[in-house]
């Protein structure tokens, strides 16, 4: 009774299965499976995880990114409509002023009448419209190159994010956990113990 105690006992305290744990797939080796023979199945594992996270993340991003650039195309068409109204406007004043000035140089006997100078004013005041869509046309500018940089950030980030996953699931290069799971004394019941004899030979 007294070995079979003592052998539990040395069984609890000294025996114990070494297995191999990989904490970004949570996936443990078999027993008798050696270092290199699990990383080697990781690696399958590891695509097929690597691919999963890569697909939900680009659908994750999907969105937003088709938002960013639907508010990249309106800015687009916004600075083509400041643009197409700022060249007529420009042209029209510029056409205006010069029938005005005309009409006050070489109007015969009226050339100079009020009628005229008020006509060369307001031609002028065209000229500083089409000045101030200018600025429209910049403000539009600034708002397109605005929206083209979110669009950017966000890919920037998507790809980092992707870079991440890539490195972070690498079954080669990845610090495996080495545990150990230790038998429990109540689950441990030695049904036999014995004397064995060694004859040994003593040598004159």
């Amino acid at each position: 009774a007294a070995l079979k105690k003592d052998f539990g006992d040395t069984l609890a305290r000294d025996s114990g299965l070494d297995l191999w744990r990989s904490p970004s797939l949570g996936m443990v080796s078999q027993p008798g499976e050696d270092e290199r023979d699990f990383r080697i199945r990781l690696m399958q594992n590891a695509r097929e995880a690597r691919d999963e996270r890569v697909a939900l993340l680009r659908e994750d991003y999907a969105k937003r990114l088709a938002r960013e650039q639907d508010d990249v195309v309106r800015a687009q068409a916004a600075l083509d409509r400041e643009k197409q109204q700022a060249s007529s406007s420009r042209w029209s004043a510029i056409a205006g002023v010069g029938a005005s000035l005309l009409g006050a140089l070489f109007g015969g006997k009226k050339k100079l009448t009020s009628t005229n100078i008020r006509r060369v004013a307001t031609a002028g005041n065209a000229i500083n419209k089409s000045m101030g869509q200018s600025s429209d046309v910049e403000r539009a500018e600034a708002k397109l190159a605005t929206e083209q940089d979110e669009v950017a950030s966000l890919e920037a980030e998507l790809a980092a994010k992707i870079a991440t996953i890539e490195s972070t699931l690498d079954p080669l290069s990845e610090k495996l956990e080495k545990i150990t799971i230790k038998p429990l004394k109540k689950n441990i019941t030695v049904t036999a113990v014995g004397l064995a004899w060694v004859p040994v030979q003593v040598v004159a």
